[in-house]
Protein backbone atom coordinates (compact mmCIF):
# COMPACT_ATOMS: atom_id res chain seq x y z
CA UNK A 1 0.00 0.00 0.00
CA UNK A 2 2.45 2.66 1.22
CA UNK A 3 6.02 2.17 2.38
CA UNK A 4 6.04 3.76 5.87
CA UNK A 5 9.53 5.26 5.61
CA UNK A 6 8.49 7.08 2.41
CA UNK A 7 5.59 8.96 4.00
CA UNK A 8 7.67 12.15 4.04
CA UNK A 9 8.32 11.79 0.32
CA UNK A 10 4.60 11.31 -0.28
CA UNK A 11 3.84 14.45 1.71
CA UNK A 12 6.43 16.43 -0.28
CA UNK A 13 4.92 15.19 -3.55
CA UNK A 14 1.41 16.21 -2.43
CA UNK A 15 2.61 19.61 -1.20
CA UNK A 16 4.31 20.21 -4.55
CA UNK A 17 1.11 19.17 -6.38
CA UNK A 18 -0.92 21.59 -4.25
CA UNK A 19 1.48 24.42 -5.13
CA UNK A 20 0.89 23.61 -8.79
CA UNK A 21 -2.84 23.91 -8.11
CA UNK A 22 -2.28 27.31 -6.49
CA UNK A 23 -0.48 28.51 -9.63
CA UNK A 24 -3.26 27.49 -11.99
CA UNK A 25 -5.98 28.84 -9.67
CA UNK A 26 -4.22 32.24 -9.70
CA UNK A 27 -4.14 32.19 -13.51
CA UNK A 28 -7.86 31.47 -14.02
CA UNK A 29 -9.21 35.04 -13.29
CA UNK A 30 -7.01 36.50 -16.05
CA UNK A 31 -7.53 33.71 -18.60
CA UNK A 32 -9.60 33.98 -21.74
CA UNK A 33 -12.16 31.16 -21.67
CA UNK A 34 -13.92 29.43 -24.52
CA UNK A 35 -17.61 29.84 -23.68
CA UNK A 36 -20.80 28.16 -24.83
CA UNK A 37 -23.72 30.25 -25.99
CA UNK A 38 -25.31 32.23 -23.15
CA UNK A 39 -22.48 31.29 -20.75
CA UNK A 40 -21.28 33.90 -18.28
CA UNK A 41 -17.48 34.12 -18.20
CA UNK A 42 -17.23 35.16 -14.55
CA UNK A 43 -19.54 32.38 -13.43
CA UNK A 44 -17.52 29.85 -15.43
CA UNK A 45 -14.28 31.09 -13.85
CA UNK A 46 -15.84 30.77 -10.39
CA UNK A 47 -16.97 27.22 -11.21
CA UNK A 48 -13.47 26.24 -12.38
CA UNK A 49 -11.82 27.73 -9.30
CA UNK A 50 -14.29 25.93 -6.99
CA UNK A 51 -13.60 22.64 -8.78
CA UNK A 52 -9.82 23.06 -8.56
CA UNK A 53 -9.99 24.07 -4.89
CA UNK A 54 -12.11 21.02 -4.17
CA UNK A 55 -9.69 18.74 -6.03
CA UNK A 56 -6.78 20.26 -4.16
CA UNK A 57 -8.52 19.31 -0.89
CA UNK A 58 -9.14 15.77 -2.19
CA UNK A 59 -5.43 15.37 -2.97
CA UNK A 60 -4.49 16.56 0.54
CA UNK A 61 -6.92 13.97 1.90
CA UNK A 62 -4.82 11.18 0.34
CA UNK A 63 -2.02 11.89 2.81
CA UNK A 64 -4.45 12.25 5.71
CA UNK A 65 -5.70 8.69 5.04
CA UNK A 66 -2.26 7.08 5.36
CA UNK A 67 -0.18 9.37 7.59
CA UNK A 68 -0.92 7.27 10.69
CA UNK A 69 0.82 4.22 9.15
CA UNK A 70 4.28 5.51 9.95
CA UNK A 71 5.71 2.10 10.85
CA UNK A 72 5.59 -1.41 9.41
CA UNK A 73 3.94 -2.63 12.62
CA UNK A 74 1.08 -0.14 12.33
CA UNK A 75 0.58 -0.92 8.65
CA UNK A 76 0.51 -4.65 9.42
CA UNK A 77 -2.51 -4.07 11.67
CA UNK A 78 -4.55 -2.86 8.67
CA UNK A 79 -6.37 -5.73 6.96
CA UNK A 80 -5.56 -6.36 3.30
CA UNK A 81 -9.20 -5.73 2.40
CA UNK A 82 -9.07 -2.29 4.05
CA UNK A 83 -5.78 -1.53 2.32
CA UNK A 84 -7.31 -2.36 -1.05
CA UNK A 85 -10.32 -0.14 -0.36
CA UNK A 86 -7.97 2.76 0.41
CA UNK A 87 -5.91 2.06 -2.70
CA UNK A 88 -9.00 2.08 -4.92
CA UNK A 89 -10.14 5.36 -3.37
CA UNK A 90 -6.66 6.89 -3.80
CA UNK A 91 -6.36 5.93 -7.44
CA UNK A 92 -9.91 7.05 -8.23
CA UNK A 93 -9.12 10.43 -6.66
CA UNK A 94 -5.95 10.86 -8.73
CA UNK A 95 -7.74 9.81 -11.91
CA UNK A 96 -10.61 12.23 -11.23
CA UNK A 97 -8.44 15.29 -10.56
CA UNK A 98 -6.37 14.58 -13.67
CA UNK A 99 -9.47 14.16 -15.85
CA UNK A 100 -11.10 17.32 -14.44
CA UNK A 101 -8.03 19.34 -15.37
CA UNK A 102 -7.77 17.72 -18.81
CA UNK A 103 -11.43 18.63 -19.44
CA UNK A 104 -10.81 22.26 -18.40
CA UNK A 105 -7.71 22.60 -20.58
CA UNK A 106 -9.39 20.86 -23.51
CA UNK A 107 -12.51 22.96 -23.37
CA UNK A 108 -10.82 26.30 -22.72
CA UNK A 109 -7.96 25.95 -25.20
CA UNK A 110 -7.70 29.72 -25.55
CA UNK A 111 -6.64 29.96 -21.91
CA UNK A 112 -3.36 28.22 -22.80
CA UNK A 113 -3.26 26.13 -19.61
CA UNK A 114 -1.34 23.28 -21.26
CA UNK A 115 1.95 23.91 -19.38
CA UNK A 116 0.08 23.84 -16.07
CA UNK A 117 -1.58 20.57 -17.07
CA UNK A 118 1.78 18.99 -17.86
CA UNK A 119 3.29 20.02 -14.53
CA UNK A 120 0.27 18.84 -12.55
CA UNK A 121 0.19 15.54 -14.46
CA UNK A 122 3.84 14.91 -13.56
CA UNK A 123 3.05 15.73 -9.93
CA UNK A 124 0.08 13.33 -9.95
CA UNK A 125 2.38 10.61 -11.32
CA UNK A 126 4.83 11.31 -8.47
CA UNK A 127 2.07 10.85 -5.89
CA UNK A 128 0.78 7.71 -7.66
CA UNK A 129 4.26 6.13 -7.70
CA UNK A 130 4.45 6.17 -3.88
CA UNK A 131 1.63 3.61 -3.64
CA UNK A 132 2.03 -0.14 -4.13
CA UNK A 133 -1.24 -1.27 -5.71
CA UNK A 134 -0.36 -4.91 -6.35
CA UNK A 135 0.07 -5.54 -2.63
CA UNK A 136 2.20 -8.55 -1.58
CA UNK A 137 -0.93 -10.54 -0.68
CA UNK A 138 -2.25 -10.27 -4.24
CA UNK A 139 1.15 -11.20 -5.66
CA UNK A 140 1.21 -14.22 -3.34
CA UNK A 141 -2.22 -15.28 -4.58
CA UNK A 142 -1.02 -14.93 -8.19
CA UNK A 143 1.92 -17.20 -7.33
CA UNK A 144 -0.46 -19.82 -5.91
CA UNK A 145 -2.75 -19.55 -8.95
CA UNK A 146 0.24 -20.05 -11.27
CA UNK A 147 1.34 -23.13 -9.30
CA UNK A 148 -2.17 -24.56 -9.45
CA UNK A 149 -2.55 -24.28 -13.22
CA UNK A 150 1.05 -25.38 -13.83
CA UNK A 151 -0.08 -28.78 -12.60
CA UNK A 152 -0.83 -30.93 -15.71
CA UNK A 153 -4.12 -32.05 -14.15
CA UNK A 154 -5.36 -28.45 -14.07
CA UNK A 155 -3.66 -27.10 -17.18
CA UNK A 156 -6.73 -27.41 -19.44
CA UNK A 157 -8.68 -25.05 -17.17
CA UNK A 158 -5.95 -22.41 -16.93
CA UNK A 159 -6.84 -18.73 -16.87
CA UNK A 160 -3.21 -17.59 -16.71
CA UNK A 161 -3.02 -15.99 -20.21
CA UNK A 162 -6.05 -13.78 -19.47
CA UNK A 163 -4.81 -12.97 -15.97
CA UNK A 164 -1.34 -12.09 -17.26
CA UNK A 165 -2.86 -9.86 -19.92
CA UNK A 166 -4.86 -8.02 -17.25
CA UNK A 167 -1.74 -7.58 -15.13
CA UNK A 168 0.13 -6.13 -18.11
CA UNK A 169 -2.68 -3.69 -18.89
CA UNK A 170 -2.66 -2.50 -15.28
CA UNK A 171 1.12 -2.14 -15.07
CA UNK A 172 1.05 -0.04 -18.26
CA UNK A 173 -1.74 2.12 -16.69
CA UNK A 174 -4.22 1.27 -19.42
CA UNK A 175 -6.77 0.31 -16.78
CA UNK A 176 -7.44 1.36 -13.20
CA UNK A 177 -6.79 -0.76 -10.12
CA UNK A 178 -10.54 -1.06 -9.64
CA UNK A 179 -10.92 -2.37 -13.21
CA UNK A 180 -8.10 -4.83 -12.62
CA UNK A 181 -9.99 -6.18 -9.60
CA UNK A 182 -13.53 -6.16 -11.01
CA UNK A 183 -13.13 -6.50 -14.78
CA UNK A 184 -13.07 -4.17 -17.77
CA UNK A 185 -13.68 -3.90 -21.51
CA UNK A 186 -10.94 -3.11 -24.00
CA UNK A 187 -11.91 -2.89 -27.64
CA UNK A 188 -14.34 -5.71 -28.34
CA UNK A 189 -12.98 -7.91 -25.57
CA UNK A 190 -14.42 -8.20 -22.08
CA UNK A 191 -11.91 -9.04 -19.37
CA UNK A 192 -12.76 -10.66 -16.06
CA UNK A 193 -11.32 -9.12 -12.91
CA UNK A 194 -8.83 -10.59 -10.47
CA UNK A 195 -11.66 -11.23 -8.00
CA UNK A 196 -13.03 -13.72 -10.54
CA UNK A 197 -9.68 -15.23 -11.60
CA UNK A 198 -8.74 -16.12 -7.99
CA UNK A 199 -11.88 -18.26 -7.60
CA UNK A 200 -11.54 -20.28 -10.83
CA UNK A 201 -11.26 -24.00 -10.13
CA UNK A 202 -11.77 -23.15 -6.42
CA UNK A 203 -8.16 -22.04 -5.94
CA UNK A 204 -9.57 -19.46 -3.52
CA UNK A 205 -13.06 -19.11 -2.12
CA UNK A 206 -15.15 -16.09 -3.17
CA UNK A 207 -16.13 -15.87 0.50
CA UNK A 208 -12.63 -15.47 1.97
CA UNK A 209 -10.53 -12.37 2.33
CA UNK A 210 -7.23 -12.05 0.51
CA UNK A 211 -4.58 -14.55 1.61
CA UNK A 212 -2.17 -13.97 4.47
CA UNK A 213 1.51 -13.69 3.61
CA UNK A 214 3.43 -17.01 3.93
CA UNK A 215 5.30 -16.04 7.10
CA UNK A 216 1.97 -15.60 8.90
CA UNK A 217 1.60 -19.39 8.81
CA UNK A 218 4.97 -20.15 10.44
CA UNK A 219 3.55 -20.26 13.96
CA UNK A 220 0.67 -22.60 13.13
CA UNK A 221 3.02 -24.92 11.21
CA UNK A 222 5.23 -25.02 14.30
CA UNK A 223 2.15 -25.88 16.36
CA UNK A 224 1.31 -28.73 13.96
CA UNK A 225 4.85 -30.07 14.35
CA UNK A 226 4.49 -30.14 18.15
CA UNK A 227 1.05 -31.81 17.97
CA UNK A 228 2.38 -34.50 15.64
CA UNK A 229 5.33 -35.17 17.95
CA UNK A 230 3.02 -35.55 20.94
CA UNK A 231 0.67 -37.91 19.07
CA UNK A 232 3.34 -39.90 17.23
CA UNK A 233 3.62 -42.83 19.66
CA UNK A 234 -0.17 -43.08 20.10
CA UNK A 235 -0.90 -43.09 16.37
CA UNK A 236 1.85 -45.63 15.76
CA UNK A 237 0.19 -47.92 18.32
CA UNK A 238 -3.37 -47.46 17.04
CA UNK A 239 -2.87 -46.88 13.31
CA UNK A 240 -4.66 -50.16 12.47
CA UNK A 241 -7.40 -49.71 15.07
CA UNK A 242 -10.84 -49.34 13.47
CA UNK A 243 -11.33 -46.00 15.24
CA UNK A 244 -8.21 -44.46 13.70
CA UNK A 245 -7.52 -46.36 10.49
CA UNK A 246 -9.37 -43.76 8.40
CA UNK A 247 -7.16 -40.89 9.68
CA UNK A 248 -3.86 -42.73 10.17
CA UNK A 249 -2.58 -42.15 6.63
CA UNK A 250 -3.61 -38.48 6.66
CA UNK A 251 -1.84 -38.04 9.98
CA UNK A 252 1.33 -39.60 8.52
CA UNK A 253 1.18 -37.19 5.58
CA UNK A 254 0.89 -34.24 7.94
CA UNK A 255 3.72 -35.53 10.12
CA UNK A 256 5.92 -36.11 7.06
CA UNK A 257 5.44 -32.50 5.92
CA UNK A 258 6.38 -31.14 9.33
CA UNK A 259 9.63 -33.14 9.19
CA UNK A 260 10.45 -31.99 5.66
CA UNK A 261 9.74 -28.36 6.51
CA UNK A 262 12.02 -28.39 9.55
CA UNK A 263 14.89 -30.24 7.84
CA UNK A 264 14.97 -28.25 4.61
CA UNK A 265 14.55 -24.67 3.57
CA UNK A 266 10.90 -23.81 4.07
CA UNK A 267 8.96 -23.46 0.85
CA UNK A 268 5.26 -22.92 0.39
CA UNK A 269 4.70 -26.29 -1.28
CA UNK A 270 6.21 -28.30 1.57
CA UNK A 271 4.33 -26.76 4.46
CA UNK A 272 1.16 -28.25 5.90
CA UNK A 273 -0.49 -24.84 5.97
CA UNK A 274 0.19 -22.02 3.55
CA UNK A 275 -3.40 -20.92 2.82
CA UNK A 276 -6.59 -20.43 4.84
CA UNK A 277 -8.25 -23.51 3.33
CA UNK A 278 -5.32 -25.67 4.46
CA UNK A 279 -5.86 -24.45 8.04
CA UNK A 280 -9.20 -26.27 7.92
CA UNK A 281 -7.79 -29.33 6.11
CA UNK A 282 -5.33 -30.01 8.94
CA UNK A 283 -7.87 -29.03 11.59
CA UNK A 284 -10.33 -31.64 10.25
CA UNK A 285 -7.77 -34.44 10.53
CA UNK A 286 -6.35 -33.53 13.93
CA UNK A 287 -9.80 -32.66 15.27
CA UNK A 288 -11.11 -36.06 14.28
CA UNK A 289 -8.21 -37.75 16.08
CA UNK A 290 -8.86 -35.74 19.26
CA UNK A 291 -12.57 -36.48 19.23
CA UNK A 292 -11.91 -40.20 18.84
CA UNK A 293 -9.28 -40.13 21.60
CA UNK A 294 -11.64 -38.29 23.93
CA UNK A 295 -14.15 -41.16 23.78
CA UNK A 296 -11.88 -43.98 24.94
CA UNK A 297 -8.36 -42.68 25.55
CA UNK A 298 -8.66 -39.40 27.41
CA UNK A 299 -6.57 -40.95 30.23
CA UNK A 300 -3.54 -41.28 27.99
CA UNK A 301 -0.63 -38.86 28.43
CA UNK A 302 -0.58 -38.20 24.69
CA UNK A 303 -4.12 -36.86 24.86
CA UNK A 304 -3.41 -34.64 27.87
CA UNK A 305 -0.25 -33.16 26.34
CA UNK A 306 -1.83 -32.60 22.94
CA UNK A 307 -4.98 -30.96 24.24
CA UNK A 308 -3.24 -27.71 25.15
CA UNK A 309 -1.42 -27.69 21.81
CA UNK A 310 -4.68 -28.22 19.97
CA UNK A 311 -6.19 -25.25 21.82
CA UNK A 312 -3.25 -23.19 20.55
CA UNK A 313 -4.06 -24.40 17.04
CA UNK A 314 -7.68 -23.29 17.44
CA UNK A 315 -6.54 -19.89 18.68
CA UNK A 316 -4.22 -19.46 15.70
CA UNK A 317 -7.03 -20.51 13.37
CA UNK A 318 -9.06 -17.60 14.68
CA UNK A 319 -6.20 -15.22 13.89
CA UNK A 320 -5.48 -16.56 10.39
CA UNK A 321 -8.91 -17.25 8.91
CA UNK A 322 -10.75 -14.23 7.55
CA UNK A 323 -14.11 -14.48 5.79
CA UNK A 324 -15.29 -11.87 3.29
CA UNK A 325 -18.46 -10.96 5.18
CA UNK A 326 -19.45 -8.45 2.50
CA UNK A 327 -19.47 -11.15 -0.18
CA UNK A 328 -21.33 -13.55 2.14
CA UNK A 329 -23.99 -10.95 3.02
CA UNK A 330 -24.46 -10.08 -0.66
CA UNK A 331 -24.93 -13.74 -1.59
CA UNK A 332 -27.34 -14.36 1.29
CA UNK A 333 -29.42 -11.30 0.37
CA UNK A 334 -29.54 -12.48 -3.25
CA UNK A 335 -30.74 -15.94 -2.17
CA UNK A 336 -33.45 -14.51 0.08
CA UNK A 337 -34.63 -11.97 -2.53
CA UNK A 338 -34.86 -14.75 -5.13
CA UNK A 339 -37.16 -16.80 -2.86
CA UNK A 340 -40.87 -16.01 -2.87
CA UNK A 341 -42.02 -18.73 -0.49
CA UNK A 342 -42.13 -17.45 3.10
CA UNK A 343 -41.58 -20.89 4.58
CA UNK A 344 -38.47 -21.32 2.42
CA UNK A 345 -37.21 -17.93 3.62
CA UNK A 346 -37.56 -19.11 7.22
CA UNK A 347 -35.62 -22.29 6.43
CA UNK A 348 -32.87 -20.23 4.78
CA UNK A 349 -32.83 -17.93 7.79
CA UNK A 350 -32.38 -20.89 10.16
CA UNK A 351 -29.51 -22.30 8.09
CA UNK A 352 -27.80 -18.92 7.74
CA UNK A 353 -28.06 -18.30 11.48
CA UNK A 354 -26.08 -21.49 12.12
CA UNK A 355 -23.64 -20.57 9.34
CA UNK A 356 -23.00 -17.16 10.89
CA UNK A 357 -22.41 -18.72 14.31
CA UNK A 358 -19.75 -21.03 12.86
CA UNK A 359 -18.19 -18.15 10.91
CA UNK A 360 -17.98 -16.14 14.12
CA UNK A 361 -16.16 -19.04 15.76
CA UNK A 362 -13.93 -19.49 12.65
CA UNK A 363 -15.06 -23.11 12.45
CA UNK A 364 -16.72 -23.26 9.02
CA UNK A 365 -14.37 -24.47 6.26
CA UNK A 366 -14.40 -22.26 3.18
CA UNK A 367 -15.16 -25.18 0.88
CA UNK A 368 -18.11 -26.17 3.07
CA UNK A 369 -19.42 -22.59 3.09
CA UNK A 370 -19.43 -22.48 -0.73
CA UNK A 371 -21.18 -25.85 -0.85
CA UNK A 372 -23.86 -24.73 1.62
CA UNK A 373 -24.68 -21.58 -0.34
CA UNK A 374 -24.81 -23.60 -3.58
CA UNK A 375 -27.26 -26.03 -1.99
CA UNK A 376 -29.48 -23.20 -0.76
CA UNK A 377 -29.37 -21.60 -4.21
CA UNK A 378 -30.52 -24.93 -5.69
CA UNK A 379 -33.47 -24.95 -3.28
CA UNK A 380 -32.14 -27.78 -1.13
CA UNK A 381 -32.82 -26.73 2.47
CA UNK A 382 -32.73 -30.23 3.96
CA UNK A 383 -29.00 -30.07 4.65
CA UNK A 384 -26.71 -30.23 7.65
CA UNK A 385 -24.50 -27.18 8.07
CA UNK A 386 -21.68 -29.21 9.63
CA UNK A 387 -21.63 -33.00 9.52
CA UNK A 388 -21.33 -34.63 12.90
CA UNK A 389 -19.04 -37.48 13.82
CA UNK A 390 -20.34 -40.78 15.16
CA UNK A 391 -18.54 -40.23 18.46
CA UNK A 392 -20.49 -37.04 19.03
CA UNK A 393 -23.76 -38.98 18.86
CA UNK A 394 -22.69 -41.86 21.09
CA UNK A 395 -24.18 -41.32 24.53
CA UNK A 396 -21.72 -41.22 27.45
CA UNK A 397 -23.21 -43.44 30.16
CA UNK A 398 -22.67 -41.53 33.39
CA UNK A 399 -24.37 -42.67 36.64
CA UNK A 400 -26.84 -39.78 36.48
CA UNK A 401 -27.79 -40.46 32.83
CA UNK A 402 -28.00 -44.21 33.47
CA UNK A 403 -30.37 -43.68 36.42
CA UNK A 404 -32.57 -41.33 34.41
CA UNK A 405 -32.86 -43.32 31.15
CA UNK A 406 -31.78 -46.85 32.04
CA UNK A 407 -28.31 -48.20 31.44
CA UNK A 408 -29.50 -51.07 29.22
CA UNK A 409 -31.48 -48.71 26.99
CA UNK A 410 -28.44 -46.48 26.50
CA UNK A 411 -26.19 -49.44 25.72
CA UNK A 412 -28.67 -50.65 23.13
CA UNK A 413 -28.73 -47.22 21.43
CA UNK A 414 -24.93 -47.05 21.40
CA UNK A 415 -24.82 -50.58 19.97
CA UNK A 416 -27.05 -49.47 17.09
CA UNK A 417 -24.68 -46.56 16.39
CA UNK A 418 -21.71 -48.94 16.39
CA UNK A 419 -23.56 -51.28 14.03
CA UNK A 420 -24.06 -48.37 11.63
CA UNK A 421 -20.34 -47.65 11.86
CA UNK A 422 -19.46 -51.26 11.08
CA UNK A 423 -21.89 -52.07 8.26
CA UNK A 424 -22.35 -48.79 6.40
CA UNK A 425 -19.79 -46.67 4.63
CA UNK A 426 -19.26 -43.16 3.27
CA UNK A 427 -22.23 -40.90 2.61
CA UNK A 428 -24.81 -43.50 3.65
CA UNK A 429 -23.22 -43.84 7.09
CA UNK A 430 -22.93 -40.07 7.57
CA UNK A 431 -26.62 -39.62 6.69
CA UNK A 432 -27.58 -42.19 9.33
CA UNK A 433 -25.49 -40.36 11.94
CA UNK A 434 -27.02 -37.02 11.03
CA UNK A 435 -30.51 -38.47 11.36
Amino acid sequence: MIVPHRLNILKEAIDFLNRQYDLIIKRIPNCKLTLDNNSDEEQEKERIIRLLENNKGMVSGIYDQVKEYNSSELLAEVSVDDQIVKLVETENTLRKVRKDLEDIVGKHYEAKLGPNLREISKSIDAVYSEFVFLVPNILYEIEIIEDHFRNPLNAEKTIMPDLQESINHFKKKRISFEEFLNGFKMGNKNFKGFKYFRTVDSVFSPFQSYENMPDKYDQINGCIYNICKSLESFMKEFKNDKDFVDVAEKFENIKRKTTVTRKTASTRGKKNVSTMSEVFDVYNVLGKIFRKMAVKYSFRDEYTKSTLLFKDYEKLTGELVSYDTGAIDAEVNTLIDATQDENAKKQIGTLIEEVRELIHKKRLPLERLSWLLQQIKAGNYNIVVMEREMEELTIPITPHIAEKYGENNLKEINLIIEEIDFWLHGTEKQEKYNN
